[in-house]
Protein backbone atom coordinates (compact mmCIF):
# COMPACT_ATOMS: atom_id res chain seq x y z
CA UNK A 1 0.00 0.00 0.00
CA UNK A 2 1.08 3.66 -0.68
CA UNK A 3 0.44 6.84 1.54
CA UNK A 4 -3.16 7.28 -0.48
CA UNK A 5 -4.20 3.74 1.12
CA UNK A 6 -3.85 1.94 -2.39
CA UNK A 7 -2.72 -1.07 -3.17
CA UNK A 8 0.30 -0.78 -4.77
CA UNK A 9 0.56 -3.67 -7.48
CA UNK A 10 4.06 -3.10 -8.99
CA UNK A 11 2.64 -2.17 -12.03
CA UNK A 12 5.58 -0.12 -13.78
CA UNK A 13 6.07 1.86 -17.04
CA UNK A 14 7.31 0.24 -20.43
CA UNK A 15 9.49 0.38 -21.95
CA UNK A 16 11.51 0.41 -18.43
CA UNK A 17 13.45 3.44 -19.36
CA UNK A 18 10.12 5.47 -19.04
CA UNK A 19 9.57 4.09 -15.34
CA UNK A 20 13.21 5.40 -14.61
CA UNK A 21 12.09 9.10 -16.07
CA UNK A 22 9.05 8.92 -13.58
CA UNK A 23 10.97 7.60 -11.26
CA UNK A 24 13.78 10.53 -11.56
CA UNK A 25 10.86 12.95 -11.68
CA UNK A 26 9.40 11.52 -8.60
CA UNK A 27 12.92 11.33 -6.44
CA UNK A 28 12.96 15.18 -6.49
CA UNK A 29 16.48 15.67 -7.06
CA UNK A 30 17.96 19.11 -7.45
CA UNK A 31 20.98 21.11 -9.41
CA UNK A 32 24.57 19.37 -8.41
CA UNK A 33 23.12 16.93 -7.01
CA UNK A 34 24.80 13.66 -7.88
CA UNK A 35 23.01 10.49 -8.86
CA UNK A 36 25.10 6.92 -8.42
CA UNK A 37 24.59 4.62 -11.22
CA UNK A 38 22.96 1.85 -9.15
CA UNK A 39 20.25 4.41 -8.52
CA UNK A 40 20.18 4.05 -12.51
CA UNK A 41 19.69 0.62 -12.88
CA UNK A 42 17.01 0.30 -10.32
CA UNK A 43 15.20 3.43 -11.99
CA UNK A 44 15.54 0.93 -15.24
CA UNK A 45 14.16 -2.29 -13.52
CA UNK A 46 18.05 -4.32 -13.60
CA UNK A 47 19.58 -5.23 -10.79
CA UNK A 48 22.93 -3.43 -10.26
CA UNK A 49 25.71 -6.09 -11.10
CA UNK A 50 28.53 -7.39 -9.36
CA UNK A 51 31.35 -7.23 -11.74
CA UNK A 52 33.61 -9.67 -10.08
CA UNK A 53 31.59 -12.39 -10.14
CA UNK A 54 30.62 -11.99 -13.79
CA UNK A 55 32.17 -13.51 -17.02
CA UNK A 56 33.52 -10.41 -19.24
CA UNK A 57 30.88 -11.45 -22.10
CA UNK A 58 27.72 -11.72 -19.68
CA UNK A 59 29.22 -8.69 -18.14
CA UNK A 60 29.65 -6.98 -21.52
CA UNK A 61 25.84 -8.02 -22.46
CA UNK A 62 24.21 -6.62 -19.60
CA UNK A 63 26.08 -3.31 -19.65
CA UNK A 64 24.66 -3.22 -23.48
CA UNK A 65 20.94 -3.76 -22.07
CA UNK A 66 21.16 -1.17 -19.45
CA UNK A 67 22.71 1.28 -21.81
CA UNK A 68 19.99 0.98 -24.46
CA UNK A 69 17.44 2.23 -21.21
CA UNK A 70 19.89 4.50 -20.24
CA UNK A 71 20.59 6.36 -23.37
CA UNK A 72 16.91 6.56 -23.92
CA UNK A 73 15.85 7.81 -20.15
CA UNK A 74 19.06 10.38 -20.32
CA UNK A 75 17.60 12.17 -24.11
CA UNK A 76 14.30 11.98 -22.74
CA UNK A 77 15.10 14.14 -19.38
CA UNK A 78 17.13 16.35 -21.70
CA UNK A 79 14.55 16.55 -24.77
CA UNK A 80 11.63 16.90 -22.62
CA UNK A 81 12.46 18.20 -19.20
CA UNK A 82 15.53 20.09 -19.87
CA UNK A 83 16.97 18.13 -17.32
CA UNK A 84 20.92 17.51 -18.75
CA UNK A 85 22.78 14.85 -16.90
CA UNK A 86 26.42 15.03 -16.91
CA UNK A 87 29.30 12.01 -16.20
CA UNK A 88 30.57 11.96 -13.02
CA UNK A 89 33.18 9.25 -13.63
CA UNK A 90 33.58 6.47 -11.46
CA UNK A 91 30.33 8.31 -9.24
CA UNK A 92 27.24 8.45 -11.13
CA UNK A 93 25.67 11.68 -12.56
CA UNK A 94 25.19 15.18 -11.73
CA UNK A 95 22.26 17.28 -12.51
CA UNK A 96 23.76 20.43 -14.28
CA UNK A 97 22.57 23.65 -13.00
CA UNK A 98 20.68 25.63 -16.68
CA UNK A 99 23.85 28.05 -15.80
CA UNK A 100 26.16 24.99 -16.76
CA UNK A 101 24.57 23.14 -19.67
CA UNK A 102 25.49 25.40 -22.42
CA UNK A 103 29.50 25.59 -21.20
CA UNK A 104 29.73 22.19 -21.10
CA UNK A 105 27.80 21.30 -24.16
CA UNK A 106 29.97 23.73 -26.15
CA UNK A 107 32.90 22.35 -24.56
CA UNK A 108 32.06 18.22 -25.69
CA UNK A 109 31.76 19.70 -28.91
CA UNK A 110 35.00 21.46 -28.94
CA UNK A 111 36.72 18.16 -27.71
CA UNK A 112 35.08 15.77 -30.24
CA UNK A 113 35.24 18.14 -33.32
CA UNK A 114 39.31 18.47 -31.89
CA UNK A 115 39.23 14.52 -32.09
CA UNK A 116 37.92 14.16 -35.26
CA UNK A 117 39.99 16.84 -36.91
CA UNK A 118 43.07 15.10 -35.09
CA UNK A 119 41.84 11.86 -36.91
CA UNK A 120 41.32 13.16 -40.06
CA UNK A 121 44.65 14.45 -40.09
CA UNK A 122 46.10 11.46 -39.34
CA UNK A 123 44.32 9.37 -42.16
CA UNK A 124 44.99 12.89 -44.63
CA UNK A 125 48.71 12.61 -43.69
CA UNK A 126 49.40 8.61 -44.07
CA UNK A 127 48.05 8.32 -47.44
CA UNK A 128 50.22 7.15 -49.78
CA UNK A 129 49.85 9.51 -52.57
CA UNK A 130 52.48 7.89 -54.94
CA UNK A 131 49.93 4.72 -55.70
CA UNK A 132 47.36 7.70 -56.65
CA UNK A 133 47.16 8.44 -60.37
CA UNK A 134 47.26 12.11 -61.24
CA UNK A 135 43.67 12.87 -61.34
CA UNK A 136 42.93 11.34 -57.39
CA UNK A 137 46.18 13.17 -56.29
CA UNK A 138 44.38 16.28 -57.69
CA UNK A 139 41.57 15.17 -55.85
CA UNK A 140 43.33 14.39 -52.85
CA UNK A 141 45.16 17.71 -53.03
CA UNK A 142 41.29 19.36 -53.06
CA UNK A 143 40.38 17.36 -49.89
CA UNK A 144 43.89 18.12 -48.23
CA UNK A 145 42.79 22.04 -48.78
CA UNK A 146 39.41 21.60 -47.26
CA UNK A 147 40.51 20.31 -44.76
CA UNK A 148 42.94 23.12 -43.92
CA UNK A 149 39.50 25.13 -44.08
CA UNK A 150 37.54 22.86 -41.90
CA UNK A 151 41.11 23.15 -39.09
CA UNK A 152 41.44 27.16 -39.72
CA UNK A 153 37.40 27.70 -39.24
CA UNK A 154 38.20 25.81 -35.92
CA UNK A 155 40.70 27.32 -34.12
CA UNK A 156 39.27 30.56 -35.03
CA UNK A 157 35.86 29.67 -33.02
CA UNK A 158 38.23 28.49 -30.47
CA UNK A 159 39.71 31.94 -30.28
CA UNK A 160 36.15 33.80 -30.11
CA UNK A 161 35.67 36.12 -27.26
CA UNK A 162 33.01 35.29 -24.75
CA UNK A 163 30.23 37.71 -25.42
CA UNK A 164 28.44 39.23 -22.45
CA UNK A 165 25.33 38.33 -21.27
CA UNK A 166 22.77 40.72 -20.38
CA UNK A 167 21.27 39.67 -16.62
CA UNK A 168 17.60 40.58 -17.89
CA UNK A 169 15.58 38.08 -19.32
CA UNK A 170 14.59 39.24 -23.21
CA UNK A 171 11.28 37.95 -24.31
CA UNK A 172 11.11 36.53 -27.41
CA UNK A 173 7.73 36.64 -29.87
Amino acid sequence: MNDDNEVDFGVREYPPWKEGVKQFLESGFKHDDVIEHAWFWSAVGMEYPDKKTMCASDWEKLQLRFLKQFQSLVKTLLLEHSIHLESEPGVGYRVLPPADQAPVAYEKLVDQMRKLLRHTADRLQHTEVGLLSVAQQSEYQATVNKMAMVAQAYRSVRRMPTLPVSKEPVAIE
